[in-house]
């Protein structure tokens, strides 16, 4: 009996001891500290604006209710959490002009409630996890300088699909080391007018996830996707506008998986990739739209590629220029009065795509023309004035309906 009870004893000794030394090196769980200012200017660096004192390193600093908090130049505070603006009821905004520092989790803003964020120049924002905007919640953004950077993913408009995330950004970079998705179950609009969003080699940018809208509008600033820029996974939708400035990737999928529907519009500016195509995994719906500026695709570009998908290039202005092309059933090129260039003499196959309906000019009211100039397959197209088009553009549209009534009613 003894000996039991000494063995027993022992385990009992040994196990407690384990417990003791296991619980030494959890750290403690962080203090949660509320800002609880109402209206505008509420210095981060105040005790004053926080229910339990200005929060530190190993802190959760909750950014909820009403008013602004700033983060004003030389108040540089390194937190362990942080949630908001936007947590629960009222609406907060928060304005940074200095060093911010997520040390110990991620940050989540819009986090069940609805918030502003104010990055302005001076701002350097680092969250040493991840980034999660508009979660569960709303986040509006303006960005008229600074940055903001994770080594972990960065997800807007995430949780569920009332979350959303908009954005003006002027001046500034986003960037993170892996994914960034515009829009995971939310809408999602970004807005920009200069600055950067960037990711490094081999990581994606997602426009559109699983469900909502993703919309980026691109009139000065870059994006610059170190592997694929895919849009419209899921049942998502996904909307690229460029107006002036640059979007490049390693590839670019447009409708990238089943159920997807994308559509880019190119006025200006510059869009560039390696490869890329439209319909890549499942049944999708895809629509480039060209009335200035650039498309470039180094390497080949393939349209439809899962049977069942659709595809439609309207080649209205500017030049697109590929490296090769494909076009599977479904993929359809509209030339108007842009400019179709594919490397190397592929007349024949061109020609061979006119045949079957896959390029046509003018919605077919147009003659096409393929040359080899010693470099490019050249496609343009001519115009024959379909019925209706009273002012000869090849177009049958609102300017024509405006000629019709003004006639019928003066004549």
């Amino acid at each position: 009996m003894n000996s039991w009870f000494v063995m027993i004893s022992k385990k009992l000794i040994n196990g407690f001891l384990l417990l003791v030394l296991f619980t030494a090196v959890v750290p403690c769980l962080a203090v949660r500290t509320n800002f609880i200012g109402t209206g505008d200017a509420h210095d981060w660096c105040d005790a004053a604006s926080w229910d339990n004192d200005i929060p530190g390193a190993d802190d959760e600093a909750s950014v909820q209710g009403d008013g602004t908090l700033i983060i004003d130049t030389g108040c540089r505070p390194t937190v362990g959490l942080l949630r908001g603006p936007g947590r629960a009821a009222g609406h907060t905004t928060l304005t940074i002009r200095d060093e911010l520092t997520v040390a110990g989790s991620d940050w989540r803003a819009g986090y069940f409630g609805e918030g502003t964020l104010n990055v302005e120049p001076g701002a350097v924002i680092t969250v040493n996890s991840r980034i999660y905007a508009g979660f569960f919640g709303t986040l509006h953004m303006n960005m008229t300088g600074g940055s903001i950077y994770t080594p972990g993913y960065l997800q807007f408009a995430t949780g569920d699909s009332d979350a959303a995330f908009d954005c003006n950004m002027m001046d500034g970079s986003i960037s993170s080391d892996t994914h960034m998705y515009l829009g995971t179950k939310g809408d999602c609009t970004v807005n920009m007018t200069g600055g950067q969003i960037s990711t490094p080699s081999g990581m994606h940018v997602f426009m559109g996830f699983e469900t909502g809208t993703s919309i980026l509008t691109v009139d000065g600033g870059t994006v610059s996707v170190g592997n694929t820029l895919r849009m419209a996974d899921g049942g998502s939708t996904a909307i690229l506008n460029i107006l002036s400035g640059s979007v490049s990737s390693s590839s670019l999928y447009v409708a990238h998986h089943d159920g997807g529907s994308a559509t880019v519009n190119v006025s200006g500016g510059v869009l560039s990739a390696s490869s890329g195509g439209t319909g890549l995994f499942g049944v999708s719906t895809a629509a480039i739209n060209m009335t200035g500026g650039e498309f470039n695709v180094s390497g080949t570009f393939e349209l439809s590629k899962t049977a069942g998908s659709t595809a439609q290039v309207n080649l209205d202005g500017g030049v697109m220029m590929l490296g090769s092309l494909t076009v599977n059933d479904g993929g359809l090129i509209d030339i108007g009065q842009g400019v179709l260039k594919i490397g190397g003499n592929v007349v024949s196959t061109v020609n061979s795509y006119i045949n079957s309906g896959k390029i046509i000019g003018y919605g077919g009211y147009g003659s096409l023309s393929v040359v080899f100039d010693g470099q490019y397959t050249v496609a343009t197209a001519g115009c024959y004035s379909p019925p209706g088009d009273l002012n000869g553009d090849c177009l049958i549209n609102y300017v024509d309906f405006t000629i019709f009534a003004w006639d019928w009613l003066n004549n």
